[in-house]
């Protein structure tokens, strides 16, 4: 299986130290799996020493690169957790703040990944985490139900031209 690594591009800036990407490919780097870090220009040499097998992609855009994953392995922020779901990948967050918190704690409800609490102190649990994400077929299943659900919902130029309808009275709440 493929796994893409990435940490978004917003807590680097904020505090480097908030940065866990590298340490997380380091902890599932004895896995079997393929692993793929997106970052920014600016995140590669945060990462630390990597394993070689290891790809490292730098300003690749996630929607362009988790079609040819299997799992993600992230902060839980929102860019990045919804463009997993809207690819019906399960995931592996690590939040570190509030709102990665409540994302990743929604994610978990709904079945479609698991979260670990950050600062992990023990490598081996992103391992463990990780390989119990990728065996274990209903977490992919929830993760393609949230798939489906967003699918369902309407475009935002659909909720545009709605609120445009209701702005101008041409449709009553």
């Amino acid at each position: 299986p493929r796994v893409c690594v990435t940490w978004g591009t917003t807590l680097s800036r904020v505090d480097p130290g908030l940065f866990l990407a590298g340490q997380a490919v380091r902890a599932i780097s004895a896995l079997e799996v393929d692993v793929v870090v997106a970052v920014t220009p600016g995140q590669r040499a945060l990462l630390g020493p990597l394993p070689p097998e290891v790809r490292v992609a730098e300003s690749a855009p996630l929607h362009l690169l988790l079609p040819t994953c299997d799992a993600v392995v992230a902060h839980g922020g929102a860019g990045t957790l919804l463009t997993a779901v809207a690819h019906g990948l399960p995931q592996l967050l690590l939040p570190r703040l509030p709102d990665h918190v409540r994302h990743a704690g929604r994610l978990a409800e709904a079945g479609a990944g698991v979260v670990l609490a950050a600062p992990v102190e023990d490598p081996a649990a992103i391992s463990d985490r990780l390989a119990e994400l990728l065996a274990t077929p209903a977490y992919r299943a929830a993760a393609e139900g949230l798939r489906q659900e967003m699918r369902g919902q309407p475009s935002p130029a659909q909720v545009v031209r709605e609120l445009e309808l209701l702005a101008t009275g041409a449709v009553r709440p």
